[in-house]
Parts: C-alpha cells; structure tokens; sequence
C-alpha cells in the first residue's frame, strides 16, 4: 500500500474488508419488507405486519402443559427439581419523617396616640399587605380597645412584622395563638 494522506476510498478496499467496515443491517423482518412505489417514483418502506398474538385455547381444546419435563407442577421452570421457589417481598419505602405544623403566633398592635391614623394605615397595608379596607378597621379597632389583632402567622414572620411596625414608630407585640 503506498503511502497516502488520506485513508483509501471504499471502491478501492478488498470487498471483503468493505463487508467488515459497513454496520450490521437491521432486523430480518425490516429487510424483507415490502416496499411500495410512491407516485413520484421514489421507493417507499411499508409497515411491516404485526403477527397476531397466540390465541388462547377454546373450550373444546386443551391448553398445552408449560412447565419443563421433570419438573412439578407450581414449580418455577427452569429451576433444579425439587428446588422450593422462595418469593422476596420488596424492602418497604422509608416513609418521609412527618412534619409538624409550625406553632402559630398572633401579631398584636397596640394604640398609638403619638402618629396619624392614616400613617398607621399605610404601615398596615405595607407591612402586612392587607387591603386598606381592613387595614383601616383593623386601625380603629386599636384606636378604640388599645389593641387590635393584625394577623396570625408563623413565629418568624410574626417577628418580622413586629420589627417592621417599630422601625416605623408603631408599637406590635407577637404571642402564642
């Protein structure tokens, strides 16, 4: 062989190294299916056709026996004779550990003579996001009775507003619900 930049063309290989280099064909089934001519002239593949599935025996027929010679019946086939079959249950799936809801805290505001109603209502509405509708109720109950409940929530949250009502003046208190 002389020496050559490129590998040699398949024309001019062996043939039967050429054999050697090409992929295996698909299944038998695929290689001996019809084919059709499509109306421009160009070959078509067809589907191929699907056996029907074994039919089971009818009333006046007996069904084959499955099992090997040898071998009794409600054994495992395959199996040594005499071999018991053993069936393995599935190891159980670890069950998520549960969890327990999360202890809930009322966010309390208290009177306050020393800011504007409205400046408590905007604070409400910001802090708590509660339409104004109720911010404002929730400002007059606290006005009237020197408390009001703003909201019921999880302890950090209920922390959270309480740190944000008194970086705005305003007094809140949280406790256990």
């Amino acid at each position: 062989m002389t020496n050559q930049p490129f590998p040699p063309s398949a024309a001019s290989r062996p043939a039967t190294k050429l054999a050697q280099v090409q992929p295996p064909r698909a299944s038998s089934s695929r290689a001996t299916s019809p084919r059709a001519t499509s109306p421009r002239g160009a070959e078509t593949e067809q589907a191929p056709q699907v056996d029907a599935p074994p039919s089971t025996p009818g009333p006046n027929e007996q069904a084959a026996p499955s099992a090997t010679p040898g071998s009794t019946p409600g054994s495992t086939p395959g199996a040594t004779p005499g071999a018991q079959a053993t069936a393995q249950a599935p190891a159980p799936a670890k069950a998520p550990p549960e969890r327990k809801p999360l202890d809930q805290y009322k966010v309390l505001l208290h009177n306050d003579e020393h800011n504007e109603m409205m400046f408590v209502v905007q604070s409400i509405v910001q802090i708590v996001h509660l339409p104004t509708r109720k911010a404002l109720g929730v400002m007059i109950e606290a006005h009237r009775s020197g408390l009001a409940l703003v909201a019921v929530t999880h302890q950090e949250l209920a922390e959270l507003y309480r740190d944000q009502f008194a970086s705005k003046g305003l007094i809140a208190t949280i406790e256990k619900a």
